[in-house]
């Protein structure tokens, strides 16, 4: 048979024109003076910088209005306390406002992080149903079945992503192949005959691959509809636990606003009634209790800081040091390291503290207003038991956490929360609102990962 006569096919703008067709659909998306010397607490003389917040301790920037007989100084860290001082006493008011804020808020933040983490043990355990292993009995059946949902809408979409692709590759190489090349097709060459005949066999064979890419647009924009549709109902989900969580972590509060709600608190947005800051410090987060964040989310949320730790360990060490000892302890090792990054100005220790970095001395321990030094660890590891053992012997008069802080602790059970260290810990009665503060940012960064990760 002789060969078919070369007929001049589309121009390349052509071809490009045919392949820009298919795809015109779009893209697809997706420390203080009261305590005995040998446990009294310097309070941090840095200034703190947050994402988004200024913080500055009493010590190196106040506003004061002096009368004949009184002093007012104004702390600016948050407009959550202020100190008057008189000829015979010093006094520190708590906003109870501004106090319930950051208290409601933070713990707003932590409930839907824990809620996000139990939605990635869903994701977890519905991976493992998909390799023919049992469920775990920790897991919660309801997260676990949208967890899979997720995870099947989600394998469907990245199939009919790659068919797509595979169809728009196949359009440009039969162009390439059968115009512009020139190269003989395979299939059905016995029939070709004439210029006509050729013609109409290469459009067939490109309208053809064509038709495979529409349907296989129409099966990714289906996909997408559908992974869509399942992220909206984890969302709902975890939304759900978050209510459930924050419920749980309010109600004390709750019961406390109610019962002082005749005792002169201050007033609060929407008229609801804000108890006493006395109460709401009782009903900050507590010293002892598991951690919220992981010690490689502290980490992450550390070097995003920019900060250069000046430490005898690498950071995520000390990380692991912080999780491991606060574990044991029972302690939130989380917030203990939110109170250290506050105490060494993230582990920068600065020249003028009392404490150097060769110290190992993470929260001002042994440090104090009028002394010279800290004490001294022999290595990080024990640097952060001294100041579990500090911290469980502070919220709780029950079998001291052992450490190598020696003597007894004479104020045991003084602070069972984090607020209830101001003036106690340290001498600042803001110390406790810059630790939450601090910590906040933390759990907000953390939050936005753990959302990536459950693709919510």
């Amino acid at each position: 048979m002789r060969s078919p006569p070369r007929r001049a096919g589309p121009s390349v703008a052509a071809i490009l024109c045919a392949l820009l067709a298919v795809t015109a659909a779009g893209s697809t998306g997706a420390v203080a003076a009261s305590v005995p010397a040998a446990l009294s607490f310097d309070s941090p003389t840095s200034t703190t910088t947050l994402p988004g917040t200024t913080t500055t301790s009493s010590t190196t920037s106040t506003t004061s209005t002096t009368s004949p007989t009184t002093t007012t100084t104004t702390l600016t860290p948050a407009p959550v306390a202020s100190t008057t001082t008189s000829s015979s006493t010093t006094t520190t008011t708590l906003d109870p406002v501004a106090l319930a804020n950051l208290i409601q808020g933070l713990g707003s933040d932590v409930a839907e992080a824990q809620a996000v983490s139990d939605y990635l043990a869903a994701r977890a355990a519905a991976s493992t149903l998909g390799n023919g292993l049992a469920l775990s009995g920790t897991a919660d059946p309801v997260l676990v079945e949208a967890a899979a949902a997720q995870l099947r809408a989600a394998n469907a979409q990245a199939a009919a992503q790659e068919r797509f692709r595979q169809a728009e590759r196949g359009i440009a190489q039969v162009a390439l192949d059968l115009y512009v090349s020139d190269q003989p097709p395979d299939a059905g060459a016995a029939i070709i005959d004439t210029s006509a005949d050729r013609s109409a066999f290469l459009d067939s064979i490109l309208q053809g691959e064509e038709q495979q890419a529409k349907q296989a647009k129409q099966q990714l924009v289906q996909a997408d509809a559908e992974a869509s549709e399942s992220r909206q109902q984890a969302d709902q989900l975890v939304q759900a636990r978050t209510a459930q969580l924050q419920a749980i972590a309010v109600q004390s509060a709750d019961n406390a606003a109610r019962a002082a709600s005749t005792a002169g608190g201050g007033g609060a947005p929407g008229g609801a009634t804000v108890p006493p800051a006395s109460l709401l410090t009782q009903e900050s987060p507590s010293i002892l209790g598991p951690s919220v964040l992981t010690g490689d989310e502290l980490v992450g949320w550390y070097q995003s800081s920019g900060r250069q730790p000046n430490l005898t360990v690498p950071i995520a060490q000390l990380a692991t040091d912080f999780e491991s000892v606060g574990a044991a302890a029972g302690v939130r090792a989380d917030l203990a390291f939110a109170q250290s990054v506050l105490e060494t100005d993230y582990f920068g220790f600065p020249s003028f503290g009392q404490v150097a970095v060769t110290d190992n001395n993470f929260a001002g321990i042994g440090a104090c207003d009028s002394c010279s030094t800290g004490l001294h660890f022999p290595d990080a590891l024990t640097g952060v038991e001294a100041q579990m053992q500090l911290l469980h012997g502070y919220a709780t008069t029950s079998q001291p956490f052992p450490g190598p802080v020696p003597g007894p602790i004479t104020v045991t059970g003084c602070c069972v929360t984090w607020m209830a260290l101001s003036g106690v810990w340290a001498t600042n009665p803001n110390y406790g609102v810059e630790i939450l503060t601090l910590y906040r940012s933390m759990v907000q960064w953390a939050l936005r990962r753990r959302t990536a990760a459950a693709r919510l």
